[in-house]
């Protein structure tokens, strides 16, 4: 019985694998060797098994596309029509632009125009050409979509001003896709003509609103416009489209005033596209000088004031204007009702004008907004500016400020406590920023003050039932984090294994703080803040080597499917090198199953994009298309969604199973990060240095060479000095040796450096037999005996960790005045109960050492 759409796609569910597939087809095309279905299904495994990408091409689609008469079922040319493309990317590997293709050829064209033909009437035919509208627009491959519309609007469609907006998206897109792929030695004069049949269609429909006429394809609502400003953004024709809109015509005036501050940030985003700051600068002043309804709208935006920014940190506008504007807003903040961003636009402009005011602005605006969340985040900018004298007089008010808000009775005045502690709360803030983290000299006495003063705030803070309690505990936590900093400098100078043994109780007091405000937390509306705090326990707990409190913490984050994109990474990066095993029991979790889940939550955002934009040509919603492409884009290519398919692959490897997943080629022609990097608090006053990357050499280099003799020799002394590492990070029995109580928890270093040394071991023992086997088989039992000595250190730390590992970090919790502050929070009881558990997450950990395998002996 001969194949259909639907028995193909039971056939290819019942049989995923590759290698029984091509059994299945192979029996049954004995019987149906010019079965299209069966023939489109060898392809599509030929290219799963790594046949030649051109041989399949040749001897099975190209076939298909021509073949007579030709295939009607639309499903099936789809089918076709994404593995021809799969394998025009697989031939091209070498060249990057075969990632980025625009059309999938003529013969497919064929294929598409033969079936259209077929077709007995015009609505048979338009369902042809909008299938191939939808899945050429889900490839990138604008030329296609082209062709598909072109072809459609010869068949009298219903909704031809649909189909004519598409054609100038499609032409847009394919010319944007021209100039990417072009060489950039020679013009891509195709690219022109594509941008120019784009614009020039643009054009034409907004003058054919101008004149009133009554052809269709004409702008004529708020829906047109918005698209219209996003081609002209993207031809970089900003002037020119201020300039058409000036003069608007009487039909898109009634737009107009209704939807005035959107038209305006239309006009503005162009401009800022182009890099045109002095024309930002100007428009501005035009709406500062303005005393129309929808001038004082737009003054009343944050966006006002930002154009100011962006335009006066290029040196663009004149001061001369930049006054007149200052004297507007002067009268403006006189009125009633007058709003913080326009006390903003304010210190933006005397920032250029009047720089020498800036010191005494800042000072009035914390005194009127010194209990408001945003305050510190508004100021920051502006005391980056000022000298550090300036600093020091500003701080001198912040601290008088804090006690003049103190109420006289803590308990009978709930009102006054919740605004003296949001005003603590921007003080601690600031002086973190100005005094804390500002000057990398200073002693541990001022930070162990600082951390004593926000624990017993936050203390006061969860008695008043106030939320600011988290973020006062962060506070507390950044400085305890900055103390463990200085402790690891000044104690670890040469030797990184050391910290797997110092004792470092600030960070395990952060973890324990942490660990008790999200106790607290559980049950509280506060999901912003409670969230902040979640991720950042997620993170220290990770940092302390402890995953399965970790997890706990984090799966109580509310992460709805976009979040994954954006916060994951907060618990999953590098987890294959910490938690690559699963941990059973209550409290366990599977690193494996959570990146699935990452992957899984991306791709379904991904294809609910697909299902609402990829529908029928006629109800194409064409000026939400770019807007959605580009989130399809950012998520198809989410660096967050590589990350995880790297670590899953990571996991396999080290438990010895199969990593057989791989994204399809597409995904690589680009990595969007979208992970937001703000959502856990960072208070320092210098922006991260982070990673050095290497030598442009590395990254240019073959990921593959041949080993020989002089690899093989270094191996063996690398290994060697490994040997001497690993015996002495073996935890002593005796209990004399607890003097200092060093720590017992194997931070998230320690386990990265065990992981990192069992991958590299189990590659080893991979090697293939070379010509100087004695000398391989040396190496191998030093990888032995490596992997061993890792297996001693985990155990003599789970041992350890059993017998004394509560009493020493119930005492590393006590330790010093912070430990003593901390006490006010975290009673003996409640210190005992989180020193089991953390041993208990502890010794999970080492127990996922354990369970890793050498592989061939």
């Amino acid at each position: 019985m001969a194949l259909n759409w639907d028995k193909l796609s039971k056939l290819r569910t019942d049989i995923t694998k590759p290698n029984f597939a091509n059994k299945e087809i192979a029996r049954q095309i004995k019987k149906r060797p010019k079965d299209p279905y069966l023939l489109a299904w060898k392809a599509d495994v030929s290219l799963e098994l790594g046949n030649d990408a051109s041989v399949v091409t040749r001897d099975l689609l190209l076939p298909l596309c021509k073949q007579q008469p030709p295939l009607n079922d639309k499903r099936l040319l789809v089918y076709i029509y994404g593995l021809v493309l799969k394998a025009t990317r697989r031939q091209g590997l070498k060249n990057p632009n075969t990632l980025c293709l625009s059309s999938a050829g003529d013969a497919t064209w064929q294929a598409w125009d033969n079936a259209a033909k077929s077709c007995s009437n015009r609505n048979a035919r338009l369902e042809v050409w909008s299938a191939l509208f939808a899945c050429a627009m889900k490839e990138d491959c604008w030329e296609d979509v082209r062709h598909a519309l072109q072809q459609a609007n010869q068949e009298r469609p219903t909704n031809k001003k649909t189909l004519y907006f598409s054609l100038i998206l499609a032409y847009q897109l394919a010319g944007e896709q021209t100039e990417r792929t072009a060489d950039p030695s020679k013009p891509a004069q195709q690219a022109k003509i594509q941008l120019g049949m784009a614009y020039n269609m643009m054009k034409k429909a907004y003058t054919n609103a101008v004149k009133s006429s009554d052809d269709i394809a004409q702008v004529h609502d708020m829906r047109d416009l918005r698209f219209m400003g996003q081609i002209f953004k993207r031809q970089r024709r900003a002037e020119e489209l201020i300039s058409l809109w000036k003069d608007m015509p009487p039909s898109i005036r009634v737009i107009y005033h209704p939807n005035a501050t959107e038209i305006h940030a239309i006009q503005i985003d162009t401009l800022k596209n182009e890099g045109k700051l002095t024309e930002v600068f100007n428009a501005a002043v035009q709406i500062g000088l303005d005393n129309g309804d929808t001038a004082r709208e737009v003054r009343k935006s944050w966006s006002w004031s930002q154009n100011f920014i962006d335009s006066l940190s290029q040196k663009s506008g004149s001061v001369d204007d930049a006054k007149k504007v200052l004297q507007l807003i002067d009268s403006e903040l006189q009125k009633p009702g007058s709003t913080r961003e326009l006390e903003l636009s304010h210190m933006t402009l005397n920032a250029a004008v009047n720089p020498t005011t800036m010191l005494a602005l800042i000072k009035t605006y914390w005194q009127h907004h010194c209990s408001e969340r945003a305050c510190y985040q508004d100021l920051r900018q502006f005391l980056a500016q000022l000298s550090v004298n300036d600093q020091e007089d500003f701080l001198h008010l912040v601290n008088k400020t804090t006690q003049s808000h103190r109420p006289s009775g803590i308990e009978n005045e709930q009102a006054k406590v919740r605004i003296w502690l949001h005003v603590e709360y921007n003080g601690l803030r600031f002086t973190y920023l100005l005094q804390l983290s500002r000057q990398p000299d200073l002693t541990t006495e001022p930070i162990e003050s600082f951390v004593c003063n926000a624990i017993r705030l936050s203390e006061i803070a969860i008695k008043a039932g106030d939320e600011i309690a988290f973020d006062i505990g962060s506070m507390a936590v950044a400085a305890l984090l900055l103390l463990h900093d200085t402790q690891v400098e000044n104690e670890l100078v040469a030797k990184a294994t050391n910290e797997r043994q110092g004792n470092h109780h600030y960070l395990l007091q952060a973890g324990l703080l942490l660990h008790h405000l999200v106790k607290v937390s559980a049950g509280k509306n506060h999901e912003k803040d409670q969230r902040a705090t979640l991720l950042l326990s997620t993170r220290i707990h990770l940092y302390l080597g402890l995953g399965t409190i970790a997890y706990e913490h984090y799966r109580q984050v509310k992460v709805k499917e976009m979040l994954h994109d954006t916060l994951s990474y907060v618990f999953l990066t590098n987890i294959s090198q910490a938690h690559p095993f699963d941990v059973t029991g209550p409290h366990g979790f599977s690193a494996d199953k959570e990146l699935v889940k990452v992957v899984t939550s991306i791709e379904r955002m991904e294809s609910k994009i697909d299902e609402f934009l990829f529908t029928d040509m006629q109800n194409f919603v064409f000026d939400q298309a770019l807007d959605l492409l580009d989130l399809k884009r950012k998520l198809r290519t989410s660096l967050t969604k590589h990350l995880c398919i790297f670590d899953r692959r990571r996991i396999a490897q080290l438990k010895g199973e199969p990593g057989d997943y791989e994204p399809p080629l597409k995904t690589f022609d680009d990595a969007h990060d979208n992970r937001d990097l703000d959502v856990v608090p960072n208070p320092e006053y210098y922006a991260s240095i982070g990673t050095k990357p290497g030598p442009v050499a590395a990254l240019l280099s073959k990921p593959w060479h041949e080993l020989g003799q002089a690899n093989l020799q270094y191996l063996q002394v690398f290994l060697s000095q490994t040997k001497t590492d690993l015996e002495q990070l073996v935890v002593p029995t005796s209990p004399e040796s607890t003097g200092d109580t060093p720590s017992l928890l194997p931070y998230e270093r320690g386990l990265n450096y065990f992981w990192g040394h069992i991958e590299l071991l189990q590659a080893i023992s991979r090697l293939p037999k070379t010509s100087d086997k004695r000398m391989l088989q040396d190496l191998v039992n030093l990888a032995r005996q490596c992997f061993d000595l890792i297996g001693k250190c985990a155990t003599s730390r789970v041992e350890a960790l059993k017998k004394r590992g509560v009493e020493a970090l119930v005492a590393q919790g006590r330790a010093g005045s912070t430990g003593e502050a901390l006490r006010q929070l975290v009673d003996n009881d409640e210190m005992k109960k989180c020193a089991r558990e953390y041993v208990d997450s502890a010794i999970e950990a080492l127990n996922g050492v354990l369970k890793a395998k050498m592989g061939a002996k």
